[in-house]
């Protein structure tokens, strides 16, 4: 037992070992004590160790004053003045507390009696989360209810990204359409189509028996459209010309900037075979008539031409006709079909004649044709039998060689006492 208290002993002296005093019975010291309740209690007194007169008091009632040090703050129950609530005496939740602001712990509102003499009138600061509010939250003057909602009492107004409103007259509110490239009332350039399914957005226009309504000058009008849907279009200029005269009488040149047809059509113009000719009406083809062959110019366009007896000129071939001639004695004799640049010659015949003192018999050639020299065993009477004659026809005619190039018909040398001649016929093209 007196090992155990000697322990206590020694861990009750250790924390305040340097406030020990020795104190020997009767030397005349007195320890207090209280006694209360048949208890007797040790008295204690707390005293500064730097200061020991510094120690700590009660008042008559026993209670300890506490000093807290600077920036403590504990607070208990604590009460709002709402003596004149939402006015000087607001309290601002969530507000940034000002410089040197003790900052409190948790604190309770006395609600003995809610709802009367204990509310709390709460500044608004921020924003505040009424999700989880019960019970009922009165709404401000014209708030907007399931009533004024459908009274058309309420309006909406919409801004732009500068805070400008965007109102009837002013402002125009830009809208993006979020269908209108490919899907919805819209189309792509040259999509498929498929009738009865496809959307697009439809063209529409005003059809009215005799015509649509005239439009006013300054106003805005639906386009006119036929029965069979086509849109009435009133041609005022062509490739960005504007139109300013209306086309000529039938035999005048026209005037101006104008589109149609200058033409004259009258009656029947799909005549029968063999119908009669007198009182019937149709387009003639002319033709220029001159007594001798006229002269064109190249890449320039005329008439067709005829003589004074109404007969249209024509060249076989289809180019300009040419001849040549040529006659000898004993030697071979040539005639040329001439040429010129660009154009080909053609050969159509020739003929040769010929007789000598003695018969003979030679090979005429015809030069320059194309593929190569033609030719043909030419015989030369004698004198006393007449003449020999090597002609031919070529049918279609043979061209030369190449472009530019002539055409030579050379005859056989008749010999002693001979007389020849040689006659070539053909074209140019």
């Amino acid at each position: 037992m007196r090992k155990i208290l000697a322990l206590l002993a020694l861990l009750l002296a250790t924390p305040a070992a340097a406030q020990n005093y020795q104190a020997t019975a009767g030397s005349g010291l007195t320890f207090g004590s209280k006694f209360v309740s048949s208890v007797n209690y040790p008295q204690f007194v707390f005293c500064d160790p730097t200061t020991p007169s510094q120690c700590v008091g009660v008042n008559a009632s026993g209670q300890m004053t506490v000093l807290l040090g600077a920036g403590s703050a504990i607070v208990g129950k604590v009460g709002i003045d709402q003596t004149t609530p939402g006015t000087t005496n607001g309290v601002q939740v969530n507000a940034a507390l000002p410089a040197g602001t003790n900052i409190i712990g948790k604190f309770g509102i006395d609600q003995t009696t809610p709802g009367t003499t204990n509310l709390v009138a709460a500044g608004q600061n921020g924003t505040w989360n009424i999700t989880n509010v019960s019970g009922t939250v009165s709404l401000p003057t014209g708030a907007a209810t399931s009533a004024n909602q459908t009274n058309a009492s309420q309006k909406t107004q919409i801004v732009d990204g500068s805070g400008n409103v965007i109102a009837s007259t002013s402002n125009n509110l830009n809208v993006q359409c979020a269908n209108c490239s490919g899907s919805g009332a819209s189309a792509a350039d040259a999509a498929t189509f498929t009738a009865g399914s496809s959307t697009f957005a439809p063209a529409g226009g005003e059809f009215t028996s005799g015509g649509a309504t005239a439009c006013v000058t300054g106003h805005q009008c639906l386009v006119g459209i036929t029965a069979a849907r086509a849109f009435f279009t009133d041609l005022s200029s062509q490739a960005g010309t504007a139109i300013t005269s209306a086309p000529s009488a039938y035999g005048t040149a026209p005037t101006g900037n104008v589109i149609g047809v200058n033409a004259f059509v009258t009656g029947a113009v799909g005549l029968a075979a063999a119908s009669t000719t007198s009182g019937q009406t149709g387009s003639l083809i002319m033709s220029a008539v001159t007594a001798t062959n006229p002269s064109y110019t190249t890449a320039q366009t005329n008439y067709v031409s005829s003589d004074v007896k109404g007969n249209t000129r024509v060249v076989l071939g289809g180019g300009v006709p040419e001849t040549a001639s040529a006659t000898g004695t004993t030697a071979a004799t040539t005639a040329t079909l001439a040429t010129s640049a660009s154009t080909t010659t053609y050969i159509c015949g020739f003929s040769i004649r010929a007789n000598a003192t003695a018969a003979a018999t030679g090979n005429a050639t015809v030069t320059g044709t194309i593929t190569g020299t033609l030719n043909y065993t030419q015989w030369t009477a004698p004198n006393a039998s007449g003449l020999g004659v090597t002609e031919e026809i070529f049918t279609p005619c043979i061209p030369a060689s190449a472009a530019n190039t002539s055409i030579a018909v050379v005859s056989a040398a008749p010999g002693t006492g001979g007389v020849v001649s040689v006659t070539a016929w053909g074209y140019q093209q």
